[in-house]
């Protein structure tokens, strides 16, 4: 009977993690964003790239920025599977760097290093 009860408690906990661990590694299948002047979907063309640029984010303890300033704009993550959207807001620095504050725990507050910062500017507010 004990065997019986420890047989059915590793099945539930192997359902239970993989329960939990089937949404993290979801797809990003669309990005729109949204500047507070205009709003658009970034091109299936352009997808790739612009995942890219969120692998070059050094997540971890930084600071805030400024609140004084509203955010320079706001990049929604569309999920594929749940259609679920998270949206990434980010401020651009005069220095070239730009912080991102994610909506995912895990993550938190993450910055682009100048090269990033400025491409991504450059290209999100053309």
């Amino acid at each position: 009977m004990r065997m019986k009860w420890t047989l059915v408690s590793l099945i539930a906990v192997v359902v239970i993690v993989g329960i939990t661990t089937m949404g993290n590694d979801e797809e990003v299948t669309r990005m729109e964003v949204d500047t507070g002047d205009e709003e658009y979907t970034i091109s299936q063309g352009s997808l790739e790239r612009y995942k890219g640029y969120w692998d070059e984010v050094e997540w971890g303890d930084h600071d805030l920025p400024n609140m004084d300033r509203t955010q320079d704009v706001i990049v929604t993550h569309v999920l594929n599977e749940t259609g679920e959207e998270l949206d990434y807001v980010i401020w651009f620095h005069d220095d070239g760097t730009a912080t991102i504050v994610s909506p995912k725990a895990k993550e938190g507050i993450g910055e682009w290093n100048e090269e990033y910062g400025m491409l991504l500017e450059a290209e999100l507010l053309e």
